[in-house]
């Protein structure tokens, strides 16, 4: 009888969806299998526990990852808040619960927090003195490695970059409630939110985003740029900028040995462009050595980033095996 994979089990739980896969310190080897998140804590937890089994049928779970939304308490290993989009999620001793069900070793960590490690150990950049990973999708996230270790700050906040000012004239409020974050202009929601200032600006004879403005998107502004649409490169140079700010401020904070950009809208990132950009908007010589990457895990580096960290903490002994 052929003796099965040994191998940590990586979760990924969004308000959408939980996705789950076999990860064995170097790659997945398993299928990711997805379900549906449930509504409520108790039903969420059922279905942790149903995958967990699907995947003992064929593997070896030495441990159990969990990435998620929200603030985590990564000690007693549980979102402590900002979990809107998993309604009655916050609060759930989710570490707890699990290790009693199953007698696995489990880690949670903030969903942005564990792409970051994942993302970094798939660069070669685990040891870096600092390497900054940002997620930019419909909001914008953050993670931050200092020497190889997630910083996760006093209160477990660190990495909420999305959510610090970029001007001061309050004209866009952000989904947080706060006005003129990141977010607000970097984000998706950022970025559409330009395309339509420059449209309200704009005349139908200077551009063929009117033609279906109901149905814009990043894809069509970026493939309308490349084409040459002159409006639209407007929008997505303007986009670059903002994004470019965000990264500015960082770069003086924390001098970062690289930047590691995913989430849906990285793949529109002009990347030269923005090292321009970055190199003239911050203090002469700081961003000369400065690397910018894409992501090379794609969505499934929340979950290879959560297995990632619960098989170092076993290593370290950090956890009980």
């Amino acid at each position: 009888m052929q003796q099965a994979k040994t191998g940590a089990l990586g979760f990924d739980i969004g308000g959408t969806k939980i996705s789950a896969a076999m990860f064995d310190g170097n790659a997945v080897i398993s299928d990711v299998q997805k379900v549906p998140t449930p509504s409520g804590s108790q039903a969420i937890i059922e279905a942790f526990l149903k995958l967990i089994a699907h995947f003992q049928a064929d593997y070896t779970v030495s441990g159990i990852g969990i990435a998620t939304a929200g603030i985590v308490d990564t000690v007693e290993g549980y979102p402590v808040t900002g979990t809107n989009n998993i309604p009655g999620w916050a609060g759930t001793q989710v570490k707890r619960i699990i290790e009693a069900k199953t007698n696995i070793p489990v880690y949670v960590e903030n969903d942005a927090n564990a792409a970051a490690y994942g993302e970094a150990k798939s660069q070669s950049l685990a040891t870096s003195p600092c390497t900054i990973v940002i997620t930019l999708g419909t909001g914008i996230g953050g993670g931050i490695l200092l020497n190889g270790n997630v910083y996760h700050g006093y209160e477990y906040g660190a990495g909420s970059v999305g959510h610090f000012r970029i001007c001061s004239e309050n004209r866009r409020q952000c989904t947080c409630g706060m006005f003129d974050c990141w977010e607000a202009y970097g984000s998706g929601i950022g970025l559409m939110a330009t395309a339509r200032e420059v449209l309200a600006a704009s005349k139908p004879q200077e551009t063929r985003l009117f033609e279906n403005e109901k149905d814009l998107n990043a894809q069509v502004l970026v493939a309308a740029a490349r084409s040459g649409d002159p409006v639209a490169k407007i929008i997505t140079d303007k986009w670059h900028g903002h994004v470019c700010a965000g990264l500015a401020v960082l770069l003086h904070i924390f001098d970062p040995e690289a930047y590691i950009l995913t989430g849906g809208l990285s793949e529109f990132v002009d990347l030269p462009f923005l090292a321009a950009l970055l190199k003239e908007q911050t203090y002469p010589g700081m961003a000369q050595k400065l690397r910018i990457y894409k992501s090379t895990l794609g969505p499934n580096a929340g979950l290879i980033g959560a297995a990632h960290l619960i098989l170092d903490a076993l290593a370290s002994e950090k956890v009980k095996q």
